[in-house]
Formats: structure tokens, sequence, C-alpha cells
């Protein structure tokens, strides 16, 4: 599989919905692979998206448009999502973008993005995973909100409709 801009609209890569090349090729672009807990950004179109490579993706390949983040040894990946996402990194991805019709960030730009953390990587490992765990709940709630919008919006059908007929109670 290989990950382009487009299939970064999500809140996750999922490996069903990219297009695959052959091995012959993909081992061709050995500098463009990406390992299971890296991120992704977009570099061009949603400049400063960012997502986690999930393990079913190690080894796939990236395009153009997209850059690959490898945490060291001292940095944790979750937490380093999660602060290239906060609103000062992102200022700054939107500050670096060049181009008018064609967004664009350069990978030098993107290296020199201020991430705010803390030394040790303990605390960050504790940051990212009350992060990711508020962001669980997070979606939970929103699908459910989906849910009862969606039952709403039957019943009131239902009731305009006349399907159901609205009797008045004593």
């Amino acid at each position: 599989p290989y990950i382009r801009t487009g299939d970064m609209s999500g809140d996750s890569l999922v490996r069903a919905d990219l297009l695959c090349t052959t091995r012959r090729i993909a081992d061709s672009y050995k500098r463009s692979e990406i390992r299971a807990g890296e991120i992704v950004c977009a570099i061009r179109a949603t400049v400063g998206k960012v997502l986690l490579v999930p393990p079913d993706l190690d080894g796939a390949n990236l395009t153009q448009g997209t850059a690959r983040i490898a945490p060291n040894s001292k940095t944790d990946a979750s937490f380093l999502l999660w602060a290239i996402r906060d609103q000062r990194a992102q200022r700054a991805v939107a500050e670096s973008i060049k181009g008018t019709t064609f967004s664009e960030i350069t990978l030098g730009d993107l290296r020199r993005l201020p991430i705010a953390a803390p030394a040790g990587i303990d605390e960050q490992i504790l940051i990212g995973r009350r992060l990711d765990q508020w962001d669980k709940v997070i979606g939970a709630e929103n699908n459910h909100h989906s849910k009862l919008s969606q039952q709403k919006h039957g019943l009131m059908y239902d009731l305009l409709d006349g399907r159901v007929r609205v009797t008045e109670q004593t």
C-alpha cells in the first residue's frame, strides 16, 4: 500500500482504503517506506494533517504529498502527534505554507516547527495516553450524537408524513 494526501481525510489510516503497487516498485522507493508508530504528515493539499501509522501499514510507502515523522528514542510518538495537532504548531504550519492555489509546506519548514514538549519521555507518554483516551471518549460521544440525530430525523419524518398520529393527551 501507499499513502496519498487524499487517504488522510479521516481520523486514521485504513489499509482497505489505500491503493497498492507491486513489490518491485515499492522496493525501488525504500526511502519513502514508513514503520508502525511513525507519523505521516500531509505536506500538500491538507497541509499539516498528521496521522499515526498503524501496525498493519508497517512497510507501506508515502507519495510526494506526504512526509514521514519518525520520533527518536527521547520522544513519544503519541505525544508528538498531539503536539503537532496543537494550535501553536498548526499556526506555524499555516504561516509556512507556500502557494495560493496549491498549498504546500517544505520539508525544511516542517523540520523547524516549534513543538513544546516536556524533557522527560515518561511525562510525554502520560500526556499522550491521556489525550488518546479522551479522543476515544469524544469519538464515542460523537457517534452516539449522530445516532440520536438520525433517530430524531426519522421520528420527525414519521410525524410530518402522517405515518404516526399525534393524539392529544389530558
